[in-house]
C-alpha cells in the first residue's frame, strides 16, 4: 500500500533540495530483484540502504533513509520519468515493508534477532600453541554482546587482566541473559487463520518452534563460553598457580 509511505510522488523540487546530506546506499539491482510477495525474505536494512549500519542505525537514520528511497523510487515519480511500472510486481512495496519493520521497535528486534548477515559461528577450542586465543575469541564475544539484556557487558580483556576480571567475565557469560527471539521465523501466519481455534493452534505451533530455536541459541552461547574457557591461557595460568600454591603449603607443612 503506497499510502503507508510518508512521502508521495508530489514531492516538490524544494523537497528534493531538503533531502538529507547523509547518503545511504542505493542498490537498484537489488531493489529490482525483490519480490513484493516475498517481503519477509528480504534484507530490510539493504532495502533502505543501511547495510553497513544495520543494528547500529538510529531511529532517525532509518526515517531519513526511507525518505531518500521514497524521493527516488516512488512509482509515480519513476513513471513520470518514462519508466514502465508493473503495478503488481513493483519493488516499491518492499521499501514500505522495510520501513514498517525497522520503524517499529518490536518488529525491528524480531528481524535483528535473525539478521541474515550476523555470524553465528563459534570457534573450536584452541590447543596449546595452536593459535592466538585473544584474536580468535575476542571478536566473537564482542559481536555477541549485542544480545545481552544486561549492561554493561564485561570486557574480554587480555593477558594483563586480573583474575577477578577474568572470573567475572566468565561468570557473566555462563549466566548470559539474551533478548534474542525467533518470532520473525514463524512458519505459520496466525493472521491467516480462518477462525479463533485455528489461530490458537497456529500460535501454539509458533511458540514451540521459537522455544526450540531459543534452546539452540542457549547451546550456541554455552559452546562459545566453554571453548573459550578451556582455551584461555589465563585460566590455565590460574589453575597452575593454585596447584603450585597448594603444593607449597603441603611441603611447608611437611617440613
Amino acid at each position: 500500500n503506497r499510502s503507508v509511505s510518508i512521502l508521495s510522488a508530489d514531492s516538490s523540487d524544494e523537497d528534493e533540495k531538503e533531502e538529507d546530506d547523509e547518503e545511504f546506499e542505493d542498490d537498484l539491482v537489488y531493489l529490482r530483484s525483490l519480490d513484493p510477495k516475498e517481503v519477509k525474505e528480504q534484507d530490510h536494512y539493504k532495502v533502505l540502504g543501511l547495510t553497513k549500519l544495520r543494528i547500529k542505525a538510529t531511529d532517525d537514520q532509518i526515517k531519513r533513509a526511507h525518505r531518500q528511497k521514497v524521493l527516488r523510487h516512488h512509482p509515480d515519480k519513476r513513471k513520470a520519468a518514462g519508466e514502465e511500472i508493473k503495478e503488481d510486481d513493483d519493488y516499491f512495496p518492499c521499501i514500505t515493508k522495510a520501513f514498517e519493520t525497522l520503524g517499529n521497535p518490536v518488529t525491528r528486534r524480531a528481524f535483528d534477532s535473525v539478521d541474515p548477515l550476523f555470524d553465528d559461528d563459534v570457534p573450536n577450542a584452541i590447543k596449546k600453541e595452536k593459535g592466538d586465543f585473544y584474536k580468535v575469541f575476542g571478536p566473537v564475544f564482542e559481536r555477541n554482546e549485542r544480545w545481552s539484556n544486561k549492561t554493561p557487558v564485561p570486557k574480554f580483556g587480555d593477558e594483563n587482566s586480573s583474575r577477578t576480571e577474568v572470573e567475572d567475565f566468565y561468570a557473566f557469560w555462563y549466566d548470559f541473559d539474551s533478548w534474542r527471539e525467533y518470532s520473525y521465523l514463524d512458519e505459520e501466519d496466525k493472521e491467516k487463520a480462518s477462525d479463533k481455534w485455528e489461530r490458537k493452534e497456529i500460535e501454539k505451533i509458533n511458540r514451540a518452534q521459537r522455544a526450540e530455536k531459543k534452546k539452540d541459541e542457549v547451546r550456541r552461547i554455552r559452546k562459545l563460553v566453554d571453548n573459550s574457557y578451556n582455551s584461555d591461557p589465563r585460566i590455565i595460568a590460574f589453575r597452575k598457580a593454585d596447584i603450585d600454591e597448594k603444593a607449597a603449603k603441603k611441603k611447608a607443612k611437611a617440613d
